[in-house]
């Protein structure tokens, strides 16, 4: 999980991470330009239109509220699960590496628990690269062999091919009786329930929130913003601009 020191009260104003004010600029100069042009107008020619009830702007808000009031509920749930799901994957990680030192205790299988080590702490790197389509070459390379490491990186899904290395060296364990059956079935137990993370971290990543409830919240906040300034440009006249870019 990524922990963010959190800002003081001056930088909390200026802080540029996890704010959207760098996204939505040319929005807000769009608003700034076409608000000042109704100021304009009405300073130049007289009143635009009647004054407007602020009541109409009064549900415009309202109803913007409980969408947004959805929206940051749902992002939450999703924030929420995700933390679950990176709980599971820190007992199962953990639960595999210590199942692998209670079965291969001979000094022969000493490589093998190496490398079943390396590949069980690529997984949760790999998975969190995928999620976030950052590059993890350096990092994988870091704790695979270098036949591991080429393989894994050539292919579209490296978490999910890190399992099934994992997977193949276990059958070869159980093809030389380094294994029983029942150590084998353990095992693999535990990769179902890795590879049931990667799929709950893939479904989490790849669904977005409908477009359709996107849509309307969009319409909503854009038919405001472009009305606000007819509304307020009676109230407070030449500060109308900044009012509405706020």
């Amino acid at each position: 999980m990524i922990v963010r020191e959190y800002p003081n009260l001056i930088s909390l104003f200026f802080i540029k991470q996890g704010s959207i004010i760098i996204n939505i600029i040319p929005q807000l100069i769009f608003i700034l330009l076409f608000s000042s042009s109704i100021t304009a107008y009405d300073y130049l020619y007289g009143h635009l239109t009647q004054p407007i009830n602020l009541t109409i702007f009064t549900m415009f808000g309202l109803s913007l509220s409980l969408f947004l009031g959805f929206r940051n509920n749902t992002a939450y749930d999703r924030w929420w699960e995700g933390r679950n799901i990176w709980g599971r994957l820190v007992m199962e990680t953990r639960a595999f590496a210590r199942s692998v030192r209670g079965v291969l205790t001979a000094p022969i299988h000493a490589s093998t628990i190496e490398r079943l080590d390396n590949l069980t702490i690529a997984f949760p790197i790999a998975l969190r690269h995928q999620c976030q389509k950052t590059r993890m070459d350096e990092d994988i390379r870091h704790y695979l062999i270098k036949k591991d490491a080429d393989y894994v990186l050539s292919k579209i899904n490296p978490a999910n091919i890190i399992l099934l290395r994992m997977a193949e060296i276990l059958g070869d364990l159980l093809k030389d009786n380094h294994i029983t059956d029942v150590n084998y079935s353990m095992f693999d137990e535990k990769l179902d329930q890795m590879a049931l993370i990667l799929a709950s971290c893939e479904r989490l990543n790849k669904t977005p929130i409908p477009f359709a409830y996107n849509l309307l919240v969009k319409r909503t906040a854009v038919l405001y913003c472009i009305l606000v300034p007819f509304g307020l440009v009676n109230y407070v006249e030449m500060a109308t601009p900044v009012v509405s870019l706020f």
